[in-house]
């Protein structure tokens, strides 16, 4: 019996080998604008904050919060300096809070207000959804409508992304003609080129030959003509070993090259249809050979191919689904609207399965979007769920480990880097000691922090005790101040002066955490700190709050004063951690054994105020 199959494999085994012939990598740089379903080769920075300047953030009257002290429903103030503004009108100097125009009663010529209103009520700070050198997008991710709109708001209007791998497509066959000509019989229409095209373009770009004839020196050829133009080489039909299989015969020797033999790794396929599929190397080029029958070729590119676009992109796009998962944090809600709540949803520890982290909820936080990877939908009739509630979401990318953390920039960047080794993880920040209590509780499957525990060591009195550390940065935490340091802060006792406001960050952080410590060291009361409970999420946002003239100092690292042009005032140098759950012992060995490289710490040498822990 003839032999029609000589290198016949496993699904699975054809598909390892179809990875291991991904070509190599090109990067190319295109307008934003034209970057859609693109995937980034780099991590993308913001050039410029969203918003850029102090906005409304509803339409009302804009006054100085203070005004408003006092005011309540027996006891009503009336407005008499106050400025009429619309949503996303800038704010002046002073104006610290936008009423809204239904907590506003007109009485007798009046404007009557009858509660009090905090500073930043219906206030956009600049930056608020994302600031100047921050991170807007990290490598290896795919580009969505929202990025696009993100990176633009951002001042970013170019991007590297992974260029597409050209293919040399070749319809063969003497019987094959275009599907535009009248057919005559024993002719058969040429539309698989048509197939393989549309169903692959967001992966590949092509070039499509008409067809070859069945005669191996002139597909060789044709092959030949454009290999130096071309990344991977196709063809359709051919693919038994016949007569008239014309791809077989070229790999398999026949012609003037017999060489090529040892270049065929696959031929044939143990599924079906599709079987008579072929995976090789023309002179170290991949070469792949689809079946001639449509619905064959069809499995090829569904159920195969895929294995070379992951390989190539780092990772497949993933399509929206319905899942479970557990809320890592409680969610409040209002009610009576429907709200679709953006968040974080990963893998914690086996006994917990998946959780969900909220994101920033306002409706102006593009990024919100940006970085979720579910959404909660939450009726109208309810008032939210409680932490450990089982959530109904929707939902992607769920597989990837869960990490909460404290926000650090040095983080975000190793996160970034590590897409590029295909190592994917879904991250949410929170301060220190959240991102500690929720590992301890197994919501999660790494935490990253640096708090500062009161015999003066870092993370040792909240990281579980069965956690594997991993090492990861020693960062300078210092008074931000503007340029010049008008105010000349020295140190934590000038907090206390009358004529310096503060900007804090948020309760549970370990920035927020140092500074109670060294206030206490200094015997100093908070209530004396003018700003102290205005709290700000991150590093670039207190800078920014200094930046832009809100604040005078905040306690911060030193690379966010860099990146915001701010000078910077030393106090103390911290460690950062990170901690894993025992059963993601592989994920914290590859994760520690990157930080050690050569390539993070060239990186981590290029950010003011960071070292690697010893």
């Amino acid at each position: 019996m003839r032999k029609i199959y000589y290198e016949v494999r496993e699904l699975g085994e054809a598909k390892a080998i179809l990875r291991n012939m991904c070509p190599p990598l090109k990067v190319e740089t295109i307008p934003v604008r034209q970057a859609l379903g693109r995937v980034t080769a780099e991590e993308i920075l913001a050039n410029r904050s969203v918003p850029h300047y102090i906005a409304a953030a509803y339409d009302g009257y804009a006054v100085d919060a203070l005004v408003t002290y006092g005011a309540s429903e027996g006891h009503p103030l009336e407005l008499t300096n106050y400025r009429v503004v619309s949503t996303g009108d800038a704010l002046e100097f002073r104006e610290t809070c936008v009423i809204p125009l239904e907590d506003v009663v007109d009485s007798g010529g009046k404007k009557l207000i009858f509660k009090a209103f905090a500073e930043g009520t219906n206030v956009r700070q600049v930056g608020e959804d994302i600031i100047k050198g921050d991170l807007v997008v990290p490598a290896r991710h795919w580009l969505e409508p929202m990025d696009i709109a993100l990176l633009l708001a951002a001042g970013v209007y170019e991007v590297p992304v992974l260029k597409k791998p050209l293919v040399l497509l070749i319809p063969t066959g003497d019987e094959v003609r275009s599907p535009e000509e009248v057919l005559k019989e024993g002719e058969i229409p040429e539309t698989n080129s048509v197939f393989i095209v549309n169903e692959l373009k967001d992966y590949f770009d092509f070039i499509v030959l008409p067809p070859v004839p069945n005669n191996v020196d002139a597909l060789r050829s044709v092959i030949d003509s454009y290999y130096n133009d071309v990344d991977i080489i196709a063809t359709i039909a051919g693919s038994s070993y016949g007569e008239r299989d014309v791809t077989a015969n070229l790999l398999m020797g026949q012609g003037s090259d017999p060489d090529l033999q040892q270049q065929l790794y696959v031929h044939g396929i143990n599924i079906k249809p599709g079987k008579p599929t072929i995976l090789a190397s023309y002179r170290e080029k991949p070469f792949i050979g689809f079946p001639g029958f449509p619905v064959s070729t069809w499995v090829v590119a569904k159920f195969v191919l895929d294995s070379l676009v992951e390989s190539y992109y780092g990772l497949l796009p993933q399509c929206w689904q319905q899942g479970k998962a557990l809320s890592g944090r409680k969610i409040p809600s209002e009610g009576g609207s429907i709200e679709f709540v953006r968040g974080v949803v990963g893998a914690a520890s086996s006994q917990k399965g998946l959780v969900f982290m909220p994101l920033n909820r306002g409706a102006g936080a593009m990024s919100s979007v940006v970085r979720a990877n579910a959404v909660l939908t939450i009726p109208a009739n309810s008032e939210g769920f409680t932490e450990g509630s089982e959530l109904e979401l929707l939902m992607r990318y769920v597989g990837w480990p869960l990490l909460v953390a404290s926000d650090d920039i040095a983080l975000k960047f190793l996160l970034s880097d590590l897409r590029k080794m295909g190592v994917f993880l879904n991250y949410v920040f929170t301060g220190s000691s959240t991102a500690l209590e929720l590992l301890r509780k197994n919501l999660a499957a790494a935490a990253g922090a640096h708090l500062l525990c009161p015999d003066g060591s870092y993370n040792t009195c909240m990281a579980p005790a069965n956690a594997i550390k991993v090492p990861f940065v020693k960062r300078e935490q210092g008074f931000m101040v503007q340029r010049g340091n008008p105010k000349g802060i020295k140190s934590v006792e000038d907090l206390e002066r009358s004529d310096v406001v503060f900007v804090n960050r948020d309760r549970g952080s370990g920035t927020r955490i140092l500074l109670d410590y060294l206030l206490q060291q200094k015997g100093l009361e908070p209530d004396h700190i003018k700003g102290y409970d205005h709290e700000e999420f991150s590093h670039l946002r207190v800078g920014m709050c200094v930046a832009s003239g809100l604040a005078d100092v905040g306690l911060g690292i030193k690379f966010a004063a860099d990146v915001l042009g701010l000078d910077f005032v030393p106090v103390a140098e911290e460690e950062y951690d990170l901690f894993f759950l025992s059963e993601y012992s592989n994920l914290a060995d590859t994760i520690s054994d990157f930080i050690k490289s050569k390539q993070f710490r060239a990186r981590l040498s290029n950010m003011g105020g960071y070292r690697l822990v010893e």
